[in-house]
């Protein structure tokens, strides 16, 4: 579950798909404070909002790019043709081992936004 604390941050990530987690790791590379919102209740992007418990990647794990920063290519334990589960939980591999997880709320809806000046 997301602390009170993160909501403060001063970055805001919108959507928890791979280029959500791919933008907040380079954030934490950089030093930078950030929340994830994600409106779904899980982090996965499209691959948990669009794709169904019987998809699969179309291509080869090789030759298949998830758009995540460098260290998170497709592992070799990532079989050929993956299933929309266990790139998933490539997925979740990834923001857990990075911090990344804590860092994001899930199942959030924009309530209003608020501009500070």
């Amino acid at each position: 579950m997301l602390a009170l604390q993160f909501l403060s941050a001063p970055v805001a990530v919108v959507g928890a798909g791979f280029g959500g987690l791919s933008a907040a790791r380079e954030l934490q590379r950089r030093g930078i404070d950030f929340c994830i919102f994600e409106k779904q209740p899980a982090l996965g992007g499209s691959w948990r909002a669009v794709a169904n418990r019987s998809s699969r990647a179309q291509i080869e794990r090789g030759s298949y790019y998830l758009g995540m920063p460098e260290g998170a290519e497709c592992p070799d334990s990532l079989p050929n043709y993956s299933s929309r589960d266990a790139i998933l939980e490539h997925a979740k591999d990834f923001a857990s081992r990075h911090g990344i997880l804590e860092r994001c709320c899930a199942s959030a809806v924009q309530a209003e936004t608020l501009h500070s000046s």
